[in-house]
């Protein structure tokens, strides 16, 4: 068998590494044995090919990206475009609030557990993050003004894949 695919950047970075092990331990626990998930595994599959030719500048939002759209290929996304609690729009120059219940309209009471303030430019960031094709993500300039955000936002993702399951 030939190795034509090594993914030789991510195995000589350790947080790179680290990474992908967490997202590989994270489907291991998270998906049942003998069921097939071909559609999350092509979308590792490439999340890892956008991990090696990213590097360490797009950890978080990558992780983000990884997550949302695993949750999107099964149904449970947080929207973009509409409040989880009143259905109203989302105004991309509004602040919003992310929480286990999704994203929230700043008229909108958010419940108690872990939430995140989204002022208007890292909604922004976090819907470009998750839809923007490959190339076009990888060319982004995120701000590196969010990196608690990021990853606390993360957490309420990866929070909400462990209670769909």
């Amino acid at each position: 068998m030939d190795v034509k695919d090594d993914l030789w950047p991510i195995r000589t970075e350790g947080r790179g590494l680290r990474r992908a092990l967490t997202w590989n331990r994270l489907i291991s626990e998270l998906v049942l044995p003998q069921h097939p998930c071909d559609d999350l595994l092509a979308h590792f599959y490439w999340t890892l090919h956008i991990l090696a030719d990213g590097g360490p500048r797009l950890f978080s939002p990558l992780e983000w990206r990884f997550l949302w759209r695993w949750l999107h290929l099964w149904g449970r996304a947080p929207d973009f475009r509409i409040c989880s609690g009143c259905g109203r729009s989302l105004s991309s120059s509004s602040p919003a609030l992310l929480t286990e219940q999704g994203i929230l309209c700043p008229l909108c009471p958010a419940s108690a557990g872990m939430k995140v303030f989204l002022p208007s430019l890292f909604l922004q960031e976090l819907r470009s993050a998750a839809i923007l094709p490959r190339d076009d993500f990888l060319q982004v300039q995120l701000s590196q003004n969010f990196p608690k955000e990021w990853d606390n936002a993360n957490r309420i993702l990866e929070s909400i894949l462990r209670r769909t399951y």
